[in-house]
């Protein structure tokens, strides 16, 4: 399978698209472990990556690798989240409208530095590979 997520920046400033060429989530007995490769789009930075090979996890089934919080109770979503403090790099499964760890949004190199951008609205898309 291969991934395309789009996503619109709050008040439709811009578009990013992305996309992985390999895209696999795995079997609920390894609880539904992330599998992504073959980056491309419009956006800089691969924020995806870092979720990479993660488990799914929510706030009753705490699969994150940082043990002294659960990320997903904390972010009020469920998602691959990856390690160390920040949780990763992108939250597309957040609230609506909110502007913190909550909300939706994703962190992408602008040059100079990591911005978060918060978006109004994203979209994943599988696609069964040719």
């Amino acid at each position: 399978m291969s991934l395309e997520i789009n996503m619109m920046g709050k008040g439709k400033k811009y578009h990013l698209w992305l996309k992985y060429s390999n895209f696999r989530i795995g079997p609920r007995s390894d609880n539904y472990r992330l599998h992504v490769s073959g980056f491309s789009g419009n956006g800089s930075f691969d924020g995806l990556e870092y979720n990479n090979k993660r488990q799914f996890s929510t706030k009753d089934a705490d699969h994150d690798r940082v043990s002294w919080r659960n990320c997903a109770s904390d972010r009020e979503s469920g998602w691959w989240y990856g390690r160390g403090y920040a949780c990763g790099y992108i939250n597309l499964n957040g609230s609506f409208n909110k502007t913190d760890d909550r909300g939706i949004w994703w962190w992408w190199y602008d040059g100079e530095d990591f911005v978060r951008h918060y978006l109004c609205c994203s979209e994943m898309k599988i696609y069964k590979r040719p």
